[in-house]
């Protein structure tokens, strides 16, 4: 009985662990035969190719290409692990496919190419593929949400395609379904039947409840036309960027993408819902604006865990239309906020208000983000408005401030980037009163200009790819000028509604943040257009001094502004005042804008009567806001007395259409501020040079001279004529002069044979008024101009004022420089007089022959000397067993050769001579010991020289040869038995 009790309980214990066995083959995401250690990405080796920027982590004889820097920092890699392998070594390896992460059973296949994943069902599929437990590797969670999940399939060698949902597949029967769904034939991947019948198919009855595009036929086989109604599909669109977001900034939540399959949609409004551990305190504003915030932006607040958007007017989508619309909501910066999570979702067809057919599934989940401190993390922006110092404006003001904000970032936590600001103008006035309205910062710099305001009072701009920076913990302020055209008595202020109307970003954190704005009560900064006027008034920035010589020069400038209305100037009293000379010339009156001449009044005329009236036929126009501008020009004569000057005064002017007493005119006499007549002038002074050279040099400075401007105006030099001064030799290509250039310019010719030389600049060579320019004359030089002394002087000059365009006064002209004299470069070589040598001993170092060399001209660097040996004395060479051949100049060894030659030796020195120094060279030489070398001499001969001029790099000619003293060998051999 025990027995048969014993066999009954193990037989049940052996079913159960069969079934279990079942069980997990078959259950999702189980590794049935998975090895007991999965190796990890986290472990494995770097490498990379030399040319190639991809890096690769390696495990065993298995790759995977790190996507991008995110990724490859999330495991803690560092850069100097990276190793250097080549192309043809890392395509050796393959790649990995097969991942899960730790604490997941589910297993996944990966392709890297199209940046896609799939999760197997069971360990069935995951063996049908071929695949092996030992192929699988651990990957983190960053890594797995880089790719994207696989959602439309097909069996191999099958037609049909799936939309995979969750746990169920749904057929798309046609390719017009297909393509109305905006799905890509390309992104369909092909998987196996037996991975295919993992996934439910979706039963009829749930396809035509679902949300989804209806499965039909083809209309060929005689199926039903679709309804007429517009037909509207919802679908998820975009990624999140992160899966945080800091307590007291703004994050996307959910962006939607619609797109109008069939007919015209109209949307009223949106409703969506919150999701996760989120109260609705927790949150401040909701927005729903479109991708760019280009069309409409829309601002709400949580009820029920729900935000209800009420379009003012329709959201319009014609057939094929697709338009992105995306939820953010701004995170209160609450002390119990950290950690909770929040999510926003559609959750059915109803919350989208519309008669169109909504095809999508629901509900529609958007970005789960959890929540963490934004204290000592992200920066905080506080905006306030200043108050203006000033509350009434002009109409048709130019440029004219009408607002004025201060932006201040307070948590020291990181600098803030302004990149988009709203602002709404409340008040009398109408959008159309100001146009070309700035945004400029606090040095005046435009940083965006919107051309109008719109309908409803709002202005945008957009700094784009130049937003405003401000350091953290500092502030900065912001103004609003606009051109003003609205007539007077109405009053108007510029505000910013709410936090959502300034898009300000972090640098550090790149969260967008919640800008706290401190309201003004109403009026705090109301401006009032005065009521028009017609103002005349002298334009300053216009006026400058006089110069004898100038042809149409402006004696004054006057503007003429209109207020409210179009107004034209018939005529006016013109008056001239001067002191000095009476012009030459017509006096001339010129539109400044379109450069014609609208009167003119003879020389002769004025100097009888000096006020004339003026009649414009046709009367100036002056439009709405505009200005009429009025120069006043005559040619000033050339000769001037002392303290010559000119004004201009105008009165008694007549208006047409000044529209039933609409303008004030708020003048009666304008005159214009003497402008004195000056002369402008240039001074040539000469400069001391170097006056030293040695003939043969290149680039020397044989001329330079200071060019002084005087106050008057700027000068334009445009030719320079220099030639040799009486009583010096002449610098011409005859005398051995070449290559002649200016440091301003270069000369047309060439090689000029002769002086003078012109020098016409290549463009006009400017002079500051008040300021000086120093001139200088180059030229090459042959060995032939030794002994010649050269001094230049400035003849000529061709030149004109920046603003007159006469020519100036030229003082200095034929002023002599300082000389510049050209000697020859030489070396002269000659024995050592003080050097007898008539008996030397045989033996080591024994000095054999001396000479003197002495440079002229210049210091010389002295680079090699020929030596060799006499033919009356004995041959020193090596053969005949001398050797060590040096040359000494007292203590210093100047070369050596220790195996003399029997002709030259050549010696490689590197030794510097003063200018006229006396150098001594002693020549030194081991001799053999021998008895019989008696009645032999021995005589040298120092052949040549090689050196140059240290400054000039001049090579001289070699010196003459010059031959030593004869020496006489006396060895002692000693007494022999």
């Amino acid at each position: 009985m025990i027995d048969d009790l014993t066999k009954f309980i193990s037989l049940i214990l052996i079913l159960l662990l069969f079934g279990l066995a079942l069980i997990l083959i078959n259950a999702n995401f189980v590794l049935a035969s998975s090895p007991a250690c999965i190796p990890s990405l986290q472990y494995a080796n770097l490498i990379k190719a030399p040319d190639n920027p991809a890096v690769y982590a390696v495990l065993g004889n298995r790759k995977y290409k790190i996507p991008n820097e995110k990724i490859f920092l999330s495991y803690g890699f560092k850069w100097e692990d990276i190793k250097t392998a080549s192309s043809k070594k890392i395509d050796s390896y393959s790649n990995i496919k097969l991942v899960k992460i730790e604490n997941d059973p589910t297993v996944y296949y990966i392709n890297s190419k199209k940046n896609l994943k799939k999760a197997h069902a069971t360990a069935a599929v995951f063996l049908d593929y071929g695949n092996k437990w030992e192929d699988i590797v651990i990957i983190n969670e960053a890594t797995l949400n880089f790719y994207n999940n696989i959602s439309l399939v097909k069996a191999v060698g099958e037609p049909t395609v799936y939309v995979l949902d969750k746990n169920k597949r749904n057929p798309i029967i046609s390719a017009k379904e297909f393509e109305s769904k905006g799905y890509k034939w390309d992104e369909i991947v092909e998987i196996s039947k037996m991975d295919l019948e993992s996934y439910s198919l979706l039963a009829t009855n749930e396809l035509q409840s679902a949300n989804m595009l209806p499965i039909q036929q083809e209309e060929s086989l005689g199926s039903p036309l679709s309804e007429t109604r517009p037909k509207l599909d919802i679908a998820i669109s975009g990624s999140s960027k992160d899966l945080f977001i800091a307590a007291g900034s703004i994050g996307k939540f959910l962006e939607l993408r619609l797109t109008s399959l069939q007919g015209v949609s109209a949307i009223n409004g949106i409703t969506v819902s919150t999701f996760g551990l989120i109260l609705n305190d927790d949150i401040g504003s909701v927005y729903l604006n479109d991708k760019e915030n280009e069309y409409f932006s829309y601002k709400t607040n949580l009820s029920d865990k729900k935000a209800r958007f009420i379009f003012e007017e329709p959201l319009i989508l014609t057939e094929g239309e697709i338009k992105i619309l995306a939820v953010k909501a701004a995170i209160n910066a609450k002390s119990d906020i950290a950690y909770k999570t929040v999510g926003f979702s559609i959750n059915k067809s109803e919350d989208i208000m519309t008669d169109s057919l909504i095809y999508g599934s629901f509900p529609m989940l958007g970005f789960q983000k959890e929540i963490r401190a934004g204290e000592n993390v992200i920066g905080s922006v506080e905006i306030s408005p200043v108050k203006l110092n000033f509350s009434q404006i002009n109409p048709g003001a130019k440029n004219q401030k009408v607002a004025e904000f201060v932006l201040r970032e307070k948590s020291g936590n990181e600098d803030i980037l302004i990149e988009k600001t709203a602002f709404y103008i409340r008040g009398e006035i109408k959008p159309s009163d100001l146009i070309n309205i700035d945004l400029v910062d606090e040095n005046r710099k435009i940083l965006s200009t919107a051309t109008w305001i719109e309908s409803d009072g709002r202005v945008e701009f957009d700094c784009g790819d130049n937003p405003l920076r401000i350091r953290k913990n500092s502030s900065k302020s912001i103004f609003l000028q606009a051109d003003i055209l609205g007539k007077g008595d109405k009053k108007f202020e510029f505000i910013i509604k709410d936090a959502s109307d300034v898009k300000i970003t972090g640098v550090s954190t790149q969260a967008e943040l919640i800008s706290s704005i401190e309201k003004s009560e109403s009026g705090y900064n109301s401006l009032s257009i005065k009521k028009g006027a017609i103002f005349a008034y002298l334009n300053q920035n216009e006026a400058e001094d006089l110069i004898a010589g100038a042809k149409d020069a402006v004696l004054a400038t006057f503007d003429f502004k209109g207020m409210n209305a179009d107004i034209a100037l018939k005529n006016f009293n013109l008056t001239l005042n001067l002191i000095g000379a009476p012009l030459t010339g017509d006096l001339k009156i010129i539109n400044s804008k379109t450069k014609e001449s609208l009167y003119a009044i003879n020389a002769e005329r004025l100097a009888k009567e000096r006020t004339q009236e003026i009649n414009l036929s046709p009367a100036q126009k002056i439009n709405m806001g505009g200005i009429l501008r009025l120069e006043i020009r005559a040619d000033i004569p050339e000769e001037i007395k002392p303290d010559t000057s000119y004004s201009i005064t105008l009165d008694k002017f007549g208006f047409d259409d000044l529209q039933n007493e609409l303008f004030i005119i708020k003048f009666q006499q304008i005159s214009s501020n003497p402008l004195t007549v000056k002369k402008s002038a240039l001074y040539i002074t000469p400069e001391e040079i170097e006056g030293s050279h040695t003939a043969g040099s290149v680039n020397v400075l044989i001329g330079q001279f200071t060019f002084q401007a005087n106050q008057s105006e700027d000068i334009y030099l445009k030719y320079i004529s220099v030639k040799s001064q009486e009583g010096y030799d002449e610098a011409t290509a005859a005398s051995g002069f070449y290559n002649f250039r200016i440091n301003l310019g270069r000369t047309t010719d060439n090689e000029p044979l002769k002086i003078p030389i012109g020098f016409i600049l290549k463009s006009p060579y400017r002079i500051s008024a008040g300021s000086s320019i120093t001139v200088k004359i180059y030229a090459d030089t042959y060995p032939t101009v030794s002994g010649n002394t050269v001094a230049l002087t400035i003849s000529g000059i061709d030149a004109y004022g920046k603003n007159s365009g006469a020519k100036p006064k030229i003082e200095g002209l034929n002023k002599n420089s300082s000389p510049v004299a050209f000697s020859k470069i030489s070396a002269e070589l000659n024995k050592n007089p003080d050097f007898a040598g008539t008996e030397v001993l045989c033996g080591k170092n024994i000095k054999i022959g001396s000479f003197i060399v002495q440079g002229s001209g210049e210091d010389m660097q002295v680079k090699e000397i020929t030596v060799e040996t006499s033919g009356e004395s004995d041959i020193i060479s090596y053969q005949n067993g001398y050797s060590r051949l040096q040359l000494k100049n007292g203590n210093r060894t100047l070369g050596t050769i220790s195996k003399p030659l029997p002709e030259f030796n050549i010696f490689k020195t590197n030794f510097k001579m003063e200018k006229g120094e006396t150098t001594v060279i002693d020549v030194y030489v081991d001799i053999p010991e021998c008895c019989d070398c008696d009645d032999k001499y021995l005589q040298i001969i120092m052949s040549g020289i090689k050196s140059y001029g240290v400054s000039s790099k001049v090579i001289p000619e070699s010196p003459r040869s010059a031959i030593s003293n004869k020496v006489k060998v006396i060895c002692d051999c000693g007494e022999t038995d």
